[in-house]
């Protein structure tokens, strides 16, 4: 009976669900002449601290900046 009561809660999700569902991604792209990070974080979806985890993943923690021409990972 419970896992029956269980089975029949199911539902497609609706499109909120998906939205909240879904993850970020982390990708690598080329650091422009312009590019810091405190600039790259304001475009970012990390909701806590996201000059810092930037900072922290891209190896320049705690005051490194992106020079041109540099890989840098962002996160979308």
């Amino acid at each position: 009976p419970l896992f029956q009561r269980n089975a029949a809660s199911l539902h497609a999700l609706t499109p909120t669900e998906k939205n909240l569902a879904s993850g970020l991604v982390i990708r690598i792209r080329t650091a422009k002449k312009r590019d810091s990070f405190a600039r790259i974080a304001g475009r970012s979806p990390i909701p806590n601290y996201p000059e810092r985890l930037l900072r922290l993943i891209n190896n320049k923690y705690p005051k490194g900046e992106p020079a041109p021409g540099e890989k840098i990972k962002v996160i979308h």
